[in-house]
């Protein structure tokens, strides 16, 4: 009887045998690089960033103010009460009534027949009341006003006056109540003060027994005034002196 012999694969017992193809399909498994995943450009990344949500619109709470309506009629402004006139200064005389009035004093009337009486210097430039006490007036500058701007009458003619008190009475004087008005012209028209264009003050203060003082009072006057009355009104207790100024045309 014949045997038919078999050849063994070659190999390690217990592995399996591949074929060519297959072990070289396993090299190239084993052998080929893992790629890297390929990340976004940076042209991508800027679309994706600058792509804007859509608006939302903001609902209103529900617990918001009631807003006031518009008012129709204006606002009333504050009420208010002007407050009263002083009882004196400024002008001593109104124009159309007879002779000089005396001002009336708060607290210092004194009746007509109980003012201290005054004499008048021939000339009219002075007078001397019967307690000692004298009174003189000049005209000490003229001009044109050249100031400009809100209470200057630019290109009027003013006169300033010097006016100078002497008391050689045995009592104390109280200046700071005088009051000077000047009139000019056959109407007896009242001038206007002036103040700024040239040194001018009023008078104040106490004058003592035995001391003198002066001061400048300036007014606005006419171009064809020739002459000015001073009435000078010191306080309650002398009554109104009228004194009397020359003036030349400018």
């Amino acid at each position: 009887m014949g045997l038919t012999a078999c050849s063994e694969p070659s190999g390690t017992p217990g592995e399996s045998t591949l074929s060519g193809e297959q072990q070289a399909s396993n090299s190239e498994l084993l052998i080929a690089p893992t790629m890297p995943t390929e990340s976004p450009s940076e042209a991508q990344m800027q679309e994706k960033d600058t792509t804007e949500a859509p608006a939302v619109a903001t609902k209103a709470p529900k617990d918001a103010a009631e807003q006031p309506a518009v008012s129709v009629a204006p606002t009333e402004g504050p009420s208010y009460e002007p407050s009263e006139s002083p009882s004196y200064g400024g002008v001593a005389y109104e124009a159309g009534k007879n002779g000089v009035e005396q001002i009336e004093r708060p607290g210092q009337s004194v009746p007509a027949d109980g003012r201290i009486a005054s004499k008048l210097a021939k000339d009219r430039a002075a007078g001397a009341y019967d307690d000692g006490l004298t009174v003189s007036a000049k005209v000490s500058s003229q001009g044109v006003v050249k100031s400009e701007g809100p209470g200057f009458f630019t290109g009027a003619s003013y006169a300033a006056f010097a006016i100078k008190v002497n008391n050689q009475s045995n009592a104390e004087v109280d200046l700071s109540n005088v009051v000077i008005t000047v009139l000019t012209g056959k109407d007896e028209e009242v001038a206007l003060p002036l103040y700024g264009e040239v040194e001018a003050y009023d008078f104040t203060g106490i004058l003592a027994p035995g001391k003198s003082t002066s001061t400048t009072y300036a007014f606005l006057v006419p171009d064809s005034a020739k002459e000015a009355a001073l009435h000078v009104d010191l306080d309650s207790r002398h009554e109104a002196m009228v004194l009397s100024a020359k003036i030349e045309a400018q």
